[in-house]
């Protein structure tokens, strides 16, 4: 599995908007985004094809081409947050060197992935993640929602609470700040002390 921390994530993404001059955006413009990475090369092409060519999947990544479904595409330039997510998916398949077949499955009719074709998708879904929502971008502060982080950045409400989770991670080792332990460990080491237990830690988290 890719090794990158949080932050270095969050390098390569804000890279790849600097150099596809989408730096200064806070919402992508995604199918720019994918014409940009025609034009320098980063991907052989992208082609829209009849949804019947491609049943069961949004779109898919195969021999450096990104196919996408003709309604996703146009889905995308409608802003839909689904839709955007698969152009720039797919995008990044390509922005890693990723080989062989990807695709970006439907929910009822997900393929079964090797190991490495599973981490290929986890780098692909991390980048859109950052690349989507950058965290500098998103002027978080604590107790910010996912519905908040939706509305700003175009995601689905799924990505927009994983991404929600990253941006908590990045807001404390920023700050130094400790995350606190859920309320049921906390009643637990409490009640252990009151039974005569030592109980080596604090009642937080490192980070």
């Amino acid at each position: 599995m890719t090794s990158h921390t949080d932050e270095q994530w969050e390098a390569i993404a804000n890279a790849w908007r600097k150099a596809a001059n989408q730096s200064d955006c806070v919402r992508l413009n995604a199918p720019e985004f994918v014409r940009w990475l025609k034009r320098e090369g980063y991907i052989k092409d992208y082609v829209c094809v009849p949804d019947g060519d491609l049943p069961g999947a949004s779109g898919k990544f195969e021999g450096g081409i990104a196919f996408y479904r003709r309604s996703v595409w146009e889905a995308a330039e409608e802003g839909d947050p689904h839709s955007v997510w698969t152009l720039v998916h797919e995008g990044c398949h390509g922005m890693r060197n990723h080989q062989g077949v990807r695709y970006r499955a439907h929910e009822v009719q997900r393929r079964v992935l090797s190991a490495r074709s599973g981490e290929e998708e986890f780098e692909a879904n991390r980048l859109t993640a950052c690349v989507l929502a950058p965290f500098d971008k998103a002027n978080f502060k604590p107790g910010m929602s996912a519905d908040e982080i939706a509305a700003r950045f175009g995601l689905s409400r799924e990505a927009a609470k994983l991404r929600l989770a990253e941006f908590e991670r990045l807001y404390r080792r920023q700050r130094g700040t400790p995350r606190l332990l859920p309320p049921g460990i906390i009643d637990f080491l409490a009640e252990q002390k009151r039974k005569g237990f030592k109980v080596a830690t604090t009642l937080a988290e490192v980070y």
